[in-house]
């Protein structure tokens, strides 16, 4: 027999439940199948046969034990703290605990999962994973709140060797809770997955609350700016030219220098896989209101594309000083993932300064021990001289104020731990703020246990 399969059974015969099932994969087409979970002196039938019922022959088979898998997060108390930043950290879901469940597939197939917590150091952030395994699918969900009162935030099930799970709407210095999970019960899945995690700040600009004209957020072609795509947000009907408009995502720009702008608009998943953009332009306009009332019902676009190909191309031909012109875009596919839009002919520019005009971050030095004032945060910012900095505590009381400043760094000293906010207030007008925290060690509580000393009894110095 050159092309067996095999499936394990529970129960006795008449009455048996599937366990697992393996059609073996080239090039020696031997199936092998893992069963985790079983009942010591359990009885376990095994069916092998020919692939097709086509071939009888022989075959050899054995059974060995499997060594015991004991993570050390297999529910939420236990969770296993992820730094912001780090690179991906290796995990399995082989023992794993019960499943929480979660929105995006409550199926009861994904019954072992593990436990992973991180700090949020921004309001968005993206949570990833990966596998070698692509024979099944995992999920990333996500939770706020405490173990046993868990509120889902966001979750991705995923079919292929990754899931990347963007999240928005967090509170900075708040613990969050990540459950990966698996389909691991029938079919050609293996028993678990190993699989690797990380968080880290969201690598792209927006939160998916531009899936509305009225909402749109500018952009320009300048500079490269990548934008977060939207997903599970239904199609809003055809406009312009397009027949359907799942996951619209809205932008707008304002010509700055007159003239033709030709545009590259590329789509990608958060692992760097080309996915399918279309795209409708309207204009001009003179202001973003006027552009929202028009292009929703007229279906005349500057250009329009909802072609297959994964790098679009779009063009204004003569835009004039001030114009402005509505982008929408979509994802046919639903994968998250993130857009760029890139200049790449013509002479005519777009302003810059509605996206971004001003900015601001700080590096952290930590106090160095429990309760020392001796942290800092090294700021630098962007912006139209002179500027206000300002730096806030977690209640919002004022640290520090440096007006009508005209360096673009400064560095905050005496610092404890705790959550802080940093502001700059550009000359123009421009304000942004960057939520920062400050660590400090933990506190050491020593234990001291006296010992009495031990006397000589007076009577036995006499003689």
């Amino acid at each position: 027999m050159d092309d067996p399969d095999a499936a394990a059974y529970s129960g006795s015969c008449g009455s048996l439940s599937l366990i697992d099932c393996d059609d073996g994969p080239a090039p020696d087409y031997n199936p092998t199948l893992t069963l985790i979970g079983l009942t010591p002196g359990e009885v376990i039938w095994i069916r092998v046969w020919s692939y097709g019922n086509i071939q009888n022959g022989s075959f050899e088979i054995c059974a060995t034990e499997l060594a015991a898998c004991e993570p050390t997060n297999p529910i939420c108390s236990d969770a296993i703290s992820l730094t912001v930043g780090a690179t991906c950290v290796n995990g399995s879901t082989c023992g794993g605990g019960s499943v929480e469940s979660f929105s995006c597939d409550p199926s009861s197939a994904h019954n072992e999962a593990v436990w992973y917590s991180f700090e949020a150091t921004q309001t968005e952030m993206l949570v990833s994973g990966s596998t070698s395994s692509s024979t099944c699918s995992f999920a990333i969900s996500a939770f706020s709140g405490a173990c046993g009162s868990l509120t889902e935030v966001g979750c991705n099930y995923d079919n292929s060797i990754n899931a990347a799970l963007p999240l928005s709407g967090l509170t900075v210095g708040q613990t969050y809770f990540v459950q990966v999970s698996y389909t691991s019960n029938v079919g050609s899945c293996d028993a678990f997955i190993d699989f690797c995690i990380q968080v880290e700040e969201s690598p792209c600009l927006g939160n998916g609350s531009n899936n509305t004209c009225a909402d749109a957020d500018p952009f320009c072609t300048g500079s490269v700016y990548t934008y977060c795509n939207n997903t599970g947000i239904p199609s809003s009907g055809s406009m312009g030219c397009l027949s359907s408009t799942p996951n619209p995502m809205w932008l707008y720009f304002q010509i700055d220098n007159p003239g033709q702008i030709d545009m590259d608009i590329v789509q990608s998943d958060y692992y760097g896989a080309n996915i399918d953009v279309n795209f409708s332009i309207w204009g001009p306009y003179s202001d973003l209101s006027a552009a929202c009332s028009d292009a929703v019902s007229n279906p005349f676009t500057q250009d329009c594309s909802e072609s297959t190909t994964l790098t679009e191309n779009a063009t204004i031909v003569a835009g004039q000083t001030g114009d402005i012109y509505l982008l929408l875009l979509t994802n046919q596919s639903d994968i998250p993932g993130q857009v760029t839009i890139t200049q790449v002919g013509g002479s005519g520019t777009t302003d810059c300064s509605i996206v971004l005009p001003c900015f601001i971050s700080g590096v952290v030095t930590d106090a160095s021990c429990f309760g020392a004032a001796d942290a800092e945060i090294e700021a630098s910012w962007t912006g139209s001289a002179n500027y206000t900095i300002e730096l806030l505590d977690n209640n919002g009381d004022q640290i520090e104020v440096l007006t009508d400043y005209t360096l673009t760094n400064y560095t905050f000293e005496s610092l404890v731990a705790g959550s802080y906010t940093l502001t700059v207030t550009s000359s123009d007008g421009c304000t942004f703020s960057e939520a920062i925290i400050v660590n400090q060690p933990s506190n050491v509580n020593p234990s001291l246990t006296g010992i009495n000393p031990t006397c000589v009894s007076p009577k036995q110095w006499l003689g």
